[in-house]
């Protein structure tokens, strides 16, 4: 028929991936090498944007929840 009616369309949309503090679009270990450096104040261009505390900052409780990540305890 050519209307709207037969179309079907997805929008997705993700939000910043919990302890990702490089962007790259993974939980690494980079990322958990990253809170470290942040944790002896060498962290400069890390992303606040994969805080998993809730407080946009950057510190143990990232480095902590990356380990985990992975190693596959969460």
């Amino acid at each position: 028929t050519g209307g709207l009616g037969d179309v079907t369309a997805g929008i997705v949309a993700f939000g910043p991936l919990n302890g990702d503090l490089d962007k790259s679009g993974a939980v690494d270990l980079t990322d958990a090498i990253l809170a470290a450096k942040v944790l002896v104040d060498e962290g400069a261009g890390v992303s606040a944007s994969g805080d998993v505390s809730g407080d946009l900052k950057i510190g143990l409780a990232e480095m902590i929840f990356t380990l985990q990540r992975v190693s596959g305890l969460r």
